[in-house]
């Protein structure tokens, strides 16, 4: 399922033109303006409700180019003066990856609190309260989180420990970081068959094969995640517009 579905949905095109029209007409000017004008509560719910989305988008785009940027390393003068080498590259996406990989669920999180219009303070929204809350119980959205959340649940303990524990403990990775450790000055083989030049080609291609494995194992939960998330944002969708509706 390719990520653009979700700029194709309904309801995201529904909203990004309803929050541009809110500024058109309340006199909103994004580029001398840092906040909009005084608005009405409808307005106002349009607005936060196309923010949340906007940063959902965001977070969903970034994640597909996560899995770009894996395979993309340019081999110039000023990273390699800085020591940077292809094995920082890969690593630091990977661990990239799986830390915005679980944190898309925190904007959907943030996304419900706003289209149901609970006003809780962004800084206390988690999956408890948001599910729990009468407005939302009453409809399919507990169901459909869940849903997204089981797709990306089983990468959580790999966040968890490189935020709070130590880096990403690959045993292919790490392989690839001893290698990349050694320049010819510091090679000192225990084979004489094994010279830099052929350390060099050998390290080349694992590296090409990992870099191939990860950006097929994260193009896969990329769609997973994406499959989930279309029918919570058509149920989000009705919700959206049946406060419409009542604010209105």
């Amino acid at each position: 399922m390719p990520y653009t579905s979700v700029h194709e949905h309904p309801f995201v095109q529904a909203i990004l033109k309803e929050s541009v029209e809110v500024g058109r007409v309340s006199g909103y000017d994004p580029v001398r303006d840092d906040e909009y004008p005084p608005l009405d509560e409808l307005q106002f719910y349009i607005v936060r409700v196309g923010y949340a989305v906007a940063h959902t988008l965001t977070w969903v785009d970034q994640l597909h180019q996560s899995v770009l940027f894996i395979g993309d390393f340019g081999y110039g003068r000023r990273l390699r003066d800085e020591g940077v080498n292809r094995s920082h590259h890969l690593i630091f996406n990977v661990e990239n990856y799986l830390v915005r990989l679980q944190s898309i669920y925190d904007r959907l999180l943030q996304l419900t609190n706003a289209v149901f219009h609970l006003c809780i303070s962004d800084e206390l929204v988690n999956h408890s309260l948001i599910v729990s809350n009468l407005r939302v119980d009453r409809t399919k959205v507990p169901q459909l989180l869940k849903a997204v959340r089981k797709t990306i649940q089983g990468r959580a303990e790999d966040r968890n420990a490189i935020v709070h524990k130590h880096s990403y403990m690959d045993p292919k990775l790490r392989r690839l970081e001893l290698l990349y450790m050694h320049t010819e000055e510091t090679w000192r083989p225990k084979r004489p068959e094994m010279t830099y030049k052929r350390l060099c080609h050998v390290r080349s291609q694992q590296m090409r094969q990992v870099t191939a494995e990860k950006k097929t194992e994260f193009g896969a939960l990329n769609a997973a995640l994406v499959q989930a998330l279309l029918p919570l944002l058509t149920e989000l969708h009705s919700q959206y517009e049946l406060h419409k509706k009542r604010l209105a």
